[in-house]
């Protein structure tokens, strides 16, 4: 009953939304960040997470409404899609052959869904270039809310939410002191704030953009995240250099940040950093071992691979007490060389294609850090929100299109009513 519940809203959300598709998108956003996928199974009794339902249901419903617009898009991005329309097959039909279809949902989850909202995205601003924009400035937000979110819990002031999930997840019994958010797991926490730091650079005044990105990273300090916290801070001092901003008042902003981080290093954040990077738990001897595994056995799997979830049980079987911790390698094992090489380059290719106009400000920046700290953890093979994230700031860090589809220039108005962050 719930589930057929969940339709009907997911249905008449994506009705109600279908001349603003940047209010859909934002709030399949929301529903990925603020509701855990374990936990939205056990309330609702099924796997399909509503931010995947809404996402299929906007999908439609937008393609219904303009096919024109939706045929332009796909064909300026035919590469990457049938490279990932591939990739989805062979998966499929490796799973099948192999007995392991049961875990097939999470190839909709992470990679089929989020690939529509990718879709849904790029139309948008084919038809309206403000979207890109403005969608980055929500990501900003929901990053934002994110981070205080973790800060006050951290703090004792938020009560955790979800608690009675969290605790029973496998990574809080080592962990408890890794912040975890409204996500699923620390690193997925991390995985969402870092993509946002980046993004900051759409934002108009310096000292903004700066305070929005110290919040970031002091909050991905405390998810314990030692890659995620690397990349925001590059990526920060990136957007930084890259300012236009007068040198004085940058190099003002720059000093003050710096102080800012030398106090927070000098308090809880800092401890936790240094813990991070002191003891890693072991996670760095683990990786060795599926290093060494993964150079075992990757020729066994170079056209044809075992199917979703062989990964684990090689790991299992090898008495590895971990995954393969990166989906490059999983995938690897799981679905062949071929087909891995030829997804994770479509990935590649919306970052590194040369533009014929302006892409959103900072989104290249963000695709490459949010790829990066994807392939740092088993993050596609988990039901979590990062494929949703990872596709969202690959379309837009993908080439702006400013030739006009066959729809954009029809009579519909543009969508100045849509939400403005």
């Amino acid at each position: 009953m719930m589930f057929l519940l969940s339709v009907a809203a997911v249905i008449a959300v994506a009705v109600a939304t279908r001349r603003f598709p940047v209010v859909a998108v934002v709030v399949v956003l929301a529903l990925a960040i603020a509701l855990p996928y374990g936990a939205a199974q056990r309330s609702l009794g099924t796997s399909w997470h509503p931010a995947t339902l809404l996402t299929i249901a906007v999908a439609v419903v937008q393609l219904v409404r303009r096919p024109a617009l939706h045929g332009v898009t796909v064909a300026r991005m035919i590469g990457p899609l049938v490279a990932i329309g591939g990739f989805v097959a062979v998966a499929c039909v490796t799973s099948y052959a192999t007995g392991r279809t049961g875990s097939l949902g999470t190839i909709v989850l992470q990679i089929v869904a989020p690939c529509l909202m990718l879709l849904v995205i790029r139309s948008a601003i084919q038809a309206d270039p403000t979207a890109g924009p403005r969608i980055a400035r929500w990501v900003i937000v929901l990053a934002v809310a994110e981070a205080l979110a973790v800060v006050g819990i951290a703090s004792g002031i938020v009560p955790q939410p979800w608690q009675s999930f969290v605790v029973e997840s496998r990574w809080w019994s080592v962990s408890p002191e890794r912040m975890v958010g409204t996500l699923d797991h620390p690193l997925v926490a991390a995985l969402w704030m870092a993509a946002a730091v980046p993004l900051v650079a759409v934002l108009r005044r310096l000292w903004v953009r700066a305070a929005v990105a110290l919040v970031l990273i002091a909050a991905i300090a405390l998810t314990g995240s030692r890659l995620g916290l690397v990349v925001a801070v590059v990526t920060f001092v990136v957007v930084l250099l890259r300012s236009r901003a007068h040198p004085f008042l940058l190099l003002t902003t720059t000093v003050l940040a710096g102080a800012v981080g030398a106090v927070l290093l000098a308090g809880t954040v800092g401890d936790t950093v240094t813990a991070r990077f002191e003891d890693d738990e072991g996670s760095s001897a683990q990786r060795g071992k599926v290093l060494r595994l993964a150079g075992r056995i990757w020729t066994e799997t170079i056209v044809v691979g075992r199917g979703l979830g062989a990964s684990e049980e090689s790991t299992r079987n090898a008495l590895i007490g971990s995954t393969f911790e990166n989906p490059l390698l999983m995938f690897t094992v799981d679905f062949g060389v071929v087909a891995t090489l030829l997804f994770f380059g479509a990935l590649v290719a919306f970052i590194v294609s040369r533009p014929s106009s302006p892409r959103v400000t900072g989104a290249r920046l963000a695709a490459i850090g949010a790829l990066a700290c994807v392939v740092g953890f088993n993050s596609l093979s988990t039901n979590t929100a990062v494929g949703t994230l990872l596709f969202t700031v690959l379309a837009l860090a993908a080439p702006a299109m400013t030739r006009p589809g066959p729809s954009s220039t029809t009579s519909h108005p543009r969508t100045r009513s849509e939400l403005r962050a």
